[in-house]
């Protein structure tokens, strides 16, 4: 594929001689050191000011009289909230909180590396736009975006909607687009804000966002650059044929990656790995039906080499150019590129199942050494609302460094800083948002919700708490205890983690509890620690009670493999594979509470080095 570089109209022929010469010297206007890019992954923007987009819709009427929010609020249920890996109606005020502090530091560039919206849903997206552009206003930020597989969930615009939002009187009402099955025409319970638009929707709403050069920009390209794709404002010229497996049937996708330089030497580069994999069993063979696509959530870096080969080519050319010319390349995309379960692979598919523990979005080895030969220095993701620093590639030589940022929708609530500090530098500094305000101005809303139902699913102590930080750490804590010990956990131990001590896990395992452990701990402690650090990384040392972590290990010191008794006696049969899950479960704490740097650190970027 021939790709040539894109470049702004003004003064063309002597621009495009200035850039194409970049290709061979190093640029005389090199970015300053220390130039800061912010990053938020999956901000999951659910505006709760859009009631009255809604008519006679789900909401609470004036709750807030400052700061002119007077808008009734549009609020999903915390029933949903404690059911899903992240919050819907606190990330508004959270957003505001980082955005704030982002100003604060005066940072120029921030990046929304996918999942901004949940759904891309009209009704929200309108509110966040609103939000950006007045900090863009007010602080001369300037926005720039990836698409996740919330943004879009499907290529093409579908009907769409959700069955819990909340009502004033603590009732639970489902909203839905018409054209859903569930939207009967003409019902009080259907807006057109809420259906899920596909890419080229999504794209001509948001092209100022990175997608599209901005007059002043110095540089912009996409893989799609060539005289034959003179556009890039037009997503057709971005388009390319995605087939089946066996290469029976091909629809038609779209792909938003770019290159920028909004000033001399920062060069931005965001990878769209939405890749929407046809379905077999499909319902017709309109390439424009979103029905005979597959959500992309799954498959990110891992479908890169089949799906969409003529990235890679792309970024190896970009990452080249980049070295000669001494550019400060920063490179992002909403999908994990590197393996964020520390080669813990085998153990958790052991435990978990092989496609549990969300193992599928586990970038593939392959796709991470194809990823590292591109010879880009770094890559930053979201998806896995997970804190998190990795290697990308096994080879000497050969590697990149991933930086999983956390997402403020979810614990622990957090954003990233990168910067260059000189050419082969990098420092990163992951910032908690921990005080929010309003966070907590929704409670009085969820207790009318906890008392109008017979069975909330969810437990009134997380309206206790002080902090947004604090408020995430009790959804996690009750997302595992809700969803995770019964959805994940195995068989007998699970039964253990639901209402059993540490003594009486010893018991029926047949083992000693060590002293350090005080008897009555309850053993679900093992996944709500679990889960603190595999989200977290070190950002969950200070929500972790050091004499509990010692009990737990030295349960796991007590602990040995044994072969299992392969009699018919169950009661021996269940002490044995109790003790092997337990084991298990605890050599999986151990290792993730000991992840590499991922707080404040720096990369060598030359040695592939991470130091605090």
């Amino acid at each position: 594929m021939n790709k040539s570089i894109f470049i702004l109209p003004a003064a063309l022929i002597a621009i495009i001689l200035l850039v194409r010469l970049t290709d061979l010297i190093p640029s005389r206007t090199e970015a300053p050191v220390g130039t800061a890019v912010a990053f938020l992954p999956d901000v999951h923007f659910h505006d709760i000011f859009a009631g009255n987009m809604t008519g006679n819709q789900p909401m609470v009427p004036g709750l807030f009289q400052d700061d002119n929010l007077t808008t009734p609020v549009f609020l999903r249920s915390m029933r949903a909230q404690i059911g899903s890996t992240r919050l819907f109606n606190e990330n508004y005020f959270a957003f505001r909180a980082a955005l704030d502090d982002i100003a604060s530091r005066g940072i120029p560039y921030v990046v929304l590396n996918g999942d901004f919206s949940d759904d891309g849903q009209p009704i929200h997206l309108d509110g966040l736009q609103r939000i950006l552009e007045s900090y863009e206003q007010r602080y001369s930020m300037r926005f720039f975006m990836s698409f996740g597989n919330h943004d879009p969930y499907m290529p093409y615009t579908q009907p769409a909607g959700k069955r819990d939002f909340l009502m004033a009187d603590g009732q639970i009402q489902g909203l839905y687009s018409p054209g859903h099955p569930m939207c009967p025409e003409d019902a009080v319970r259907c807006t057109e804000g809420l259906q899920e638009l596909g890419y080229e929707a999504l794209f001509n709403r948001l092209s100022d966002y990175g997608f599209v050069p901005r007059e002043g920009d110095i540089l912009f390209e996409t893989p799609f650059s060539a005289p034959e794709n003179p556009d890039p404002s037009d997503i057709h010229n971005r388009s390319y044929p995605i087939c089946t497996e066996n290469g029976s049937w091909c629809g038609t996708s779209f792909d938003t990656s770019y290159l920028i330089e909004p000033e001399p030497g920062i060069w931005l580069l965001s990878l769209d790995l939405n890749i929407h994999i046809p379905r077999d069993n499909r319902t017709d063979n309109d390439p424009a039906n979103p029905a005979n696509y597959l959500s992309s959530g799954n498959a990110g870096f891992s479908a890169l080499i089949q799906y969409k080969p003529f990235l890679l080519d792309w970024l190896g050319q970009v990452s080249e150019r980049a070295k000669r010319g001494k550019k400060q390349l920063f490179v992002f995309s909403h999908y994990p590129a590197g393996d964020f379960y520390h080669n813990s692979r085998d153990a958790l598919a052991g435990l978990f199942g092989e496609n549990g523990a969300q193992l599928r979005r586990l970038p593939s080895r392959e796709s991470q050494q194809a990823l590292a030969e591109t010879g880009i220095p770094f890559h930053v993701g979201g998806h896995m609302h997970l804190n998190n620093t990795h290697i990308i590639g096994d080879r000497e030589g050969e590697h990149s460094i991933g930086i999983q940022s956390p997402t403020l929708a979810a614990y622990v609530p957090g954003y990233t800083i990168v910067r260059y500090t000189d050419e082969q530098t990098i420092t990163v500094e992951t910032i908690v948002i921990e005080q929010v305000p309003h966070f907590d101005h929704l409670f009085d809303v969820y207790r009318s919700e906890w008392a109008a139902q017979d069975e909330p699913g969810w437990d009134l102590t997380i309206l206790s708490s002080q902090t947004y930080r604090d408020f995430a750490r009790h959804h996690l804590d009750q997302l595992v205890r809700h969803r995770f010990i019964p959805n994940e956990w195995p068989m007998p131990l699970q039964t253990h983690l639901r209402e059993s001590s540490v003594q009486q896990t010893a018991e029926a395992g047949s083992f000693s509890l060590p002293l350090s452990c005080d008897p009555a701990l309850p053993i679900a402690t093992l996944p709500i620690y679990f889960y603190r650090y595999r989200s977290a990384g070190s950002l969950a040392h200070p929500d972790i009670d050091p004499d509990v972590m010692q009990c737990l290990m030295d349960i796991r010191a007590t602990l040995t493999v044994s072969p299992l008794p392969g009699s018919d006696d169950e009661l021996l049969n269940n002490r044995a594979v109790l003790q092997r899950q337990l084991l298990t479960g605890l050599n999986l704490l151990e290792r993730f509470s000991r992840p590499l740097p991922d707080q404040n650190f720096t990369i060598d970027l030359k040695t592939g080095s991470i130091r605090d």
